[in-house]
């Protein structure tokens, strides 16, 4: 409980998302990042044809913030080359009469539209992008969309991690009761030894301490102590991990591998029904430990 206090590294999922959005006099830049599971750190930027060249920068500023996931980045543009009207009225009202003028000197037939008036490209100016506000604006958004990112990959973060708290207190609850059924295990193990070997030899004479010997030798075998000491301390390390944080999903993946490791040799050694039955349990619990595991950073 006193490391989960003194950790300042958050515990984030894989799965995010973040949006950040802004319009200039000439465009509006929208910037969505999204993450997924990923065995690795996978970034795909999609980028506007203005904006080409810029790829490479952001993704290695959110390499800095992600250390595992697929993101992918898609930036839009608009607005930017789009035209717009850059002659005052009164000009084109000069330019109108103008046009009228020109038609009754050519002595041309029919009336002057605003079609006629759209046909000269005078009366238009084109917007051009303004590269270095772009591409400004773009890194702005991009680190505002990844702190709003970061804060949704926290959030689920923390509540795998409780979900991974209550797995790893439900594990250690059924080894508890594993360790508490050992004893009578062993027990019915050595009395249905020594009956078995009384029907071999019959009426003979049974040496005691040859006996005690074959007991010890098989009870050896299947003392299951030493594996439930490394589940004790695994499930110590599961909570030392998650208290504290940061990039620890491929380890709590490891740890869930020997979890697993150590219940499947219990399930073999169990030679008795309700230690059987617990140790499906327990592997049951573990698995989906590890699946939750897996879907952090």
């Amino acid at each position: 409980m006193e490391s989960s206090q003194t950790s300042n590294a958050p515990l984030r999922s894989m799965t995010g998302f973040g949006r950040a959005d802004r319009s200039g006099p000439q465009a509006t830049v929208e910037l969505e990042i999204k993450g997924v599971n990923h065995r690795y750190c996978n970034v795909q930027v999609r980028l506007p044809r203005e904006l080409a060249g810029l790829d490479r920068e952001l993704e290695s500023r959110i390499r800095a913030r992600v250390r595992r996931g697929r993101v992918d980045l898609s930036v839009t543009l608009s607005g930017a080359g789009e035209s717009r009207l850059g002659i005052p009225l009164d000009q084109a009202a000069r330019l109108a009469g103008e046009l009228r003028e020109l038609t009754n000197r050519l002595e041309l037939s029919g009336p002057l539209t605003l079609d006629h008036l759209l046909g000269v490209p005078a009366l238009f100016q084109s917007r051009d992008l303004d590269q270095e506000w772009a591409r400004e604006t773009c890194l702005e958004l991009l680190a505002e969309a990844l702190d709003l990112f970061d804060a949704s990959r926290s959030r689920e973060g923390e509540a795998l991690a409780r979900v991974m708290e209550e797995q790893g207190r439900a594990l250690g609850d059924l080894l508890s009761q594993v360790r508490q059924l050992a004893p009578q295990r062993n027990e019915r193990f050595e009395a249905r030894l020594r009956e078995r070997v009384k029907r071999l030899v019959a009426d003979a004479q049974v040496d005691e301490s040859r006996l005690l010997q074959e007991v010890a030798a098989n009870s050896e075998r299947l003392d299951i102590a030493e594996e439930c000491d490394r589940i004790e301390a695994h499930l110590a390390a599961l909570h030392e991990t998650l208290a504290a944080g940061g990039a620890v999903g491929r380890r709590l993946d490891f740890l869930a591998q020997e979890l697993q490791r150590e219940c499947s040799t219990i399930g073999s050694k169990a030679f008795c029904k309700e230690i059987a039955v617990l140790t499906v349990r327990m592997k049951e619990e573990v698995e989906r430990l590890r699946e939750q595991a897996q879907n952090l950073e």
